[in-house]
């Protein structure tokens, strides 16, 4: 046959054109792409399918993003003469639809929905394995689990119909298959158990029927409903499928919700019933904490000490005594292996609380924000994830206020107990999360336990915790010492009675202090093992004692690295087996469960075991346990790629490295993106183009995370690539990639400048279809001219960005641009027009649904009110961000314009408590180099408010963090100043000699630095006493600033303002009016001093004269008194 597409979507995408296959297509999204394609036939709106796939970044990047994959998935379909099959314009995009075709997923649905035996088989053949297994893509994740679903119920209505023609083997072998597809669906098990029936064949009916009670038990923690107990009911009486006399279901056993059948509960937690040992005050010291929780006095309790000292244990013991009080608890672990999602403990947490809490109000929106981090918010709370915005640093500020008002909603009926075990291990985001909850924990009933090892800790905890004591929400840190002999005698002695005085010293004795080791020599002692061996001599015995699905199920929780959920394991090792194998792992004290979590006793037990397992079996573990995971509700992409990783399958776990990665970002989990990039790259997977944009996705998130350097190494690898395979438009849009992250993140114009016009130049010379690009490009480069360059070629290259057609449909370009028309006005001295165009940018911000750059518009109104003198607009404008929905990142920057405004215009106490708020609501992030720029901004301040201290150990603070989004040269200025105000002159003068030292970018206004920097001169000179000095700084910066005065704009009232572009204004202003008559003040009182009282007049009428104009009273009760001679009379 000629001119027929086939594609095969079950299993690997596979495209065959009149029976030629399709090469594979390069990068990383085409693929999907014509994948999506064919699953969902017809024509598609270009912005819908480009939002699809490129959810976080301008609709216009999205688009310029689907052309290329388009381009690419052309290519490869003209290679096999199949382009026509592809449909697009600049509007729309699909798969021709009067050509012929055959896709094997809409053979199924048609298969399917004609309902007779010959067509479901047909239907179940097709779909012989995953749907797209080479993709890991969100959408195909849900769709492979939708085609599961749809399997499954194929395969119950061929059951059915073999039933009812009579074929009852035939009935029972779909019903199994039916089973296999959806094995938590209990009708099926009941439909199983009834046709096993009429076969007469009732052992393996009830057989059937205690698959079901496990599988349920070992899920939901439930058992099974009236119907299905009242069918296994008759079968034991011998009354068949259920015809006679109604028999009354059994009841539930009681206390079996959340249990293992039989006696295996109590042995596997046995060890929580031996006696805490030698822990009582520690034991005290958590109650008390605990008791102020109760109280809405809550916080963050660290529980520290070496491995097996019995952190964990005391952290169960307090769960034991404060149960009888009904609190909510909830236990969350981190991973023990690398590569663990970001999160992952606060995800565990999470699951348990919402499992357990009703649904919030439907006003409330913060759900939505938890549900892209825990998705029983879905399943639970039926409130569907937000969708991702282009910030990722918003969307981790949001996700963290969601938790901080999760816990609150959580704790608003009962206190909450938190534990976090082995916060060493955690990914930076958790650390990160649990810093910034630290102030909201102190208001609320709940108290967060967090376990570490000290020795391990890594440098974002330290940072974490010194966070914590700075908020006053460390309670308590309580460090665990080694036990006494007499103590561990008693541990011995609980676990191994039996043993005689000699070898309980002897296991005393080799345990040197450790409770583990004591508890695990004595186990050992006991077995007739030598207790001087290694912890992992003594594992062995216990563990060859084990059968075949105990090991199983022992090995797999060792290679699992967290904790095992009774239905994983129940997936793994069998439904039926896992009550034996948990008893058998539970009685040789390896494993223990709590609240259907199976976990090892402790950490140094699991990782005993997993040295034991051998290579070969190892790597298939791991292959089924990512086997296990993908058919698993939730998906945790990045536990499956780590398994595909250790199983050696490197092709699949590229894609899921790839989905992790980018679930990482979207999170602004940013060091753990970093690593599951790189990793991906380095794998020697995939084709080169795709190696390239993961180098380039490794670029854009270090710049996210601050990192220059890192960011131009990885951007050179995706270079080095691209040029070897000749892609000039990937490579184009690689340079405006690495444009955009200079001129924003990174904050590096001219840099970002040479990389728009290389981007810009590659567009041209190749003469690229790339109108997109070129669209963006030249907005880019109209926004580096803007803040630091040319502002008449700057507004020539924002007008022919907008004249691009395809750019015209793009409210938030259009919102961009208008923006930067604002901030060229405000750069010229027009004020007034910059607030209009602001005002304007933000509307069509809005309409584009881009809350956060809406807000950004209007913190940059507020700046141009600012350098009109209308602070009252400024405080109204700052208002309106805060008050904003969904909450912006700009509500920080609004809390610090309303700082500035209310210190500039003499509201000094309202100033500072303005400020004090920002740091606070900042702190929150979790983000050290947001908290360096408020501390910044709080202690500029507080020196404008006469807190002199106060600012210099705020700047010191801030200059501390050296990722500080501030000028670090204008910092050291000022905490000189702030020094010397406070009569520390020694320490300003030091301070002063770090300055050049320090970077001071264009945008950061250094010729600004000079004057500052000769007021502080003077000010230490004047202050040693050596006056001639200390009027020549005054006047060399009073003639610096009268230069930068020229003559004001016509038009526009005040004077002239100069701002800082690298971040928003208020903040970044310079008013040099007002920076003149500071200085004119203070040589005023230098004048007046030394006896030159003219002078001194003079320089005060002055000084009183721009305060006047200006509105600042900052320094005119120091100058009123030099004004005029005062006249006494006798």
């Amino acid at each position: 046959m000629r001119n027929m597409l086939r594609a095969y979507l079950f299993g690997s995408l596979t495209i065959e054109i009149d029976g030629r296959t399709m090469p594979e297509i390069a990068g990383l999204r085409p693929r999907s792409v014509l994948a999506w394609l064919l699953s969902n036939p017809g024509t598609h709106a270009r912005a819908h399918v480009a939002a699809l796939f490129w959810p976080d970044v301008l609709d216009i990047s999205a688009r310029a993003s689907l052309r290329n994959a388009l381009w690419g998935i052309r290519r490869a379909l003209d290679t096999v003469g199949g382009a026509a099959y592809l449909e697009s314009d600049r509007e729309s995009v699909g798969i021709a639809d009067g050509l012929a075709r055959e896709v094997d997923t809409e053979e199924f649905v048609r298969l399917a929905e004609r309902d007779d035996t010959a067509s479901l088989r047909e239907a179940l053949m097709l779909a012989h394995a995953p749907l797209l297994a080479d993709l890991a893509d969100d959408w195909v994740l849900d769709a492979r689990e939708e085609f599961r679903e749809r399997a499954g119920a194929a395969a119950a209505r061929l059951a059915e119909l073999c039933e009812q023609d009579g074929d009852l083997r035939g009935a029972v072998s779909w019903t199994r298959r039916a089973i296999a597809h959806v094995p938590v669906r209990e009708s099926s098990y009941r439909a199983l158990m009834q046709r096993l029936a009429k076969l007469d064949e009732r052992g393996e009916a009830l057989a059937a029927f205690e698959r079901c009670r496990a599988m349920l038990d070992a899920e939901f923690g439930t058992v099974p409903s009236e119907s299905t107990r009242v069918l296994a009911d008759r079968l034991r009486s011998g009354q068949g499928s259920g015809e006679g006399r109604r028999v009354a279901a059994r009841p539930a056993e009681p206390g079996r919700q959340g249990a293992l059948p039989g006696q295996a509960a109590s042995r596997v937690r046995r060890s929580r019933q031996r006696p805490l040992v030698g822990r009582d005050s520690e034991l005290t010291t958590l109650s008390r904490a605990w008791e102020g929780a109760r109280r809405g006095n809550g916080g963050v309790v660290l529980i520290s000490g070496a491995a097996g000292l019995g952190k964990s244990r005391l952290t169960t013991e307090l769960i034991d005594t404060v149960s009888g009080q009904g609190p909510r608890c909830a236990v969350g672990t981190a991973f023990e292996l690398d590569g663990a999602p970001p999160y992952a403990p606060w995800g565990d947490v999470l699951h348990q609380l919402v499992a357990d809490v009703p649904a919030p109000s439907r006003d409330a929106s913060w759900p939505s924000d938890l549900a892209r981090l825990c998705r029983s918010v879905e399943w639970r709370w039926g409130r569907p994830a937000a969708r991702s915005s282009a910030d990722p640093e918003q969307e981790r500020r949001w996700l963290f206020a969601s938790v901080a008002e999760a816990l609150a909603w959580c704790s608003g009926d009962r206190p909450l107990l938190l534990v976090l075990e082995d916060i060493h291990l955690a990914d930076t985001a958790s650390i990160a999360l649990i810093a910034s909850l630290g102030r909201r924990l102190t208001e609320l009933p709940v108290l967060l336990v967090a376990t570490r090892r000290p020795a391990s800790a890594p440098a974002k905890l330290v940072i974490a915790i010194d966070t914590l004591r700075r908020q006053d929400a460390l309670v308590t840190d309580i460090h665990l010492g080694r036990l006494s002999a007499t103590e561990l005698d008693t541990v011995v002695w609980s676990c191994a009675p039996e043993l005689g005085e000699d070898a309980r010293d002897r296991a005393v004795e080799v345990a040197e202090g450790n409770p583990l080791l004591a508890r695990r020599a004595a186990l050992a002692a006991s077995d007739g093992a030598d207790p001087s061996d290694e912890l992992r001599d003594w594992i062995r015995a216990p563990l060859a004692r084990l059968d075949g699905p105990a090991r199983l199920l022992v090995d797999a929780v060792a290679l699992l690295g967290r904790p095992m959920d009774t239905g994983e394991a129940a997936a793994l090792v069998g439904s039926q087996q896992l009550a034996e194998a948990l008893e058998r792992a539970g009685h040789e004290e390896l494993l223990e469960i709590e609240a259907r979590r199976i976990r090892f006793v402790h950490a140094l037990v699991r990782q005993a075991c997993g040295a034991e397992i051998e290579p070969s079996r190892r790597a298939w573990l791991h292959g089924r346990i990512a086997e296990m995971l993908e058919e698993r509700p939730g998906r945790p992409v990045a536990e499956i790629a780590r398994h595909l990783l250790n199983a050696g399958d490197w092709e699949r776990a590229q894609a899921y490295l790839i989905t992790a990665a980018e679930k990482a970002r979207s999170l602004g989990a940013f060091d753990e993106a970093a690593g599951l990039y790189s990793e991906a790259a380095s794998l020697d997977a995939g084709s080169r183009t795709i190696r390239a944009e993961l180098w380039l996705a490794l670029a854009d998130v270090h710049a996210w995370r601050g990192r220059k350097d890192e960011h131009d190494t990885a951007f050179a690898h995706a270079c080095t690539v691209l040029e070897e395979v000749d892609d000039s438009a990937a490579l184009a849009g690689a340079y405006a990639l690495r444009g955009r992250c200079l001129r924003t993140t990174l904050c590096h114009p001219g840099e970002a400048l040479r990389a728009y016009e290389r981007a810009l130049h590659i567009i041209d010379t190749e003469h690229l279809d790339a109108p997109e690009l070129r669209a963006i490009v030249v907005a880019g480069l109209g926004w580096i001219e803007v803040a630091s360059g040319d502002l008449e070629r700057a507004e020539a290259l924002l007008a022919e960005a907008e004249v691009v057609p395809e750019a015209g449909t793009d409210l938030g370009l259009a919102a961009e641009v208008c923006l930067a028309r604002a901030a060229a006005l405000l750069r010229r001295g027009r004020p007034r027009g910059s607030e209009r165009e602001s005002e304007d940018a933000a509307g069509l911000a809005r309409r584009a649904g881009r809350q956060d750059l809406a807000c950004t518009a209007l913190v940059h109104a507020a700046g141009a009110c600012a350098a009109q003198g209308q602070f009252e607009r400024v405080l109204e404008l700052a208002d309106r961000v805060r008050r904003s929905r969904p909450a912006s990142g700009m509500a920080d920057e609004a809390l610090a314009a309303r700082a500035y405004a209310l210190a500039r215009t003499g509201r000094c106490a309202e100033a500072w408590e303005a400020a004090l708020a920002y740091v606070r609501s900042v702190a929150s992030t979790g983000d050290a180099s947001q908290e360096a720029r408020a501390e910044f901004d709080a202690a500029s301040v507080a020196l404008d408010t006469g807190r002199y201290g106060e600012a210099a150990t705020r700047f010191a603070s801030a200059l501390a963090e050296p990722s500080g989004q501030f000028s670090r040269a204008l910092a050291r200025v000022r905490l000189a100043e702030a020094l010397v105000r406070d009569g520390l002159l020694g320490a300003a003068h030091r301070e002063l000699e770090q300055v050049p030292f320090e970077p001071a970018g264009q945008t950061q206004l250094p010729e600004t630095l000079v004057p500052r920097l000769e007021l502080v001169e003077g000010l230490i000179a004047a202050a040693r006493g050596a006056s001639d000095r200390a009027l020549h700084c005054l006047a060399s910066a009073e003639a610096a600033w009268r230069r930068m005065l020229g003559v004001p704009s016509a038009g526009e009232p005040g004077t002239v303002t100069f701002v800082d572009l690298a971040r928003p204004p208020v903040g970044g202003q310079v008013e040099p009016g007002v920076e003149l008559g500071r200085v004119l003040a203070e040589r005023a009182v230098l004048l007046s001093d030394v006896g030159r009282a003219d002078d001194a007049r003079a320089a005060a009428e002055e000084a009183i004269l721009l305060a006047d104009r200006l509105g600042f009273d900052g320094y005119r009760q120091r100058v009123n008194a030099l004004r005029s001679p005062v006249v006494t009379t006798e």
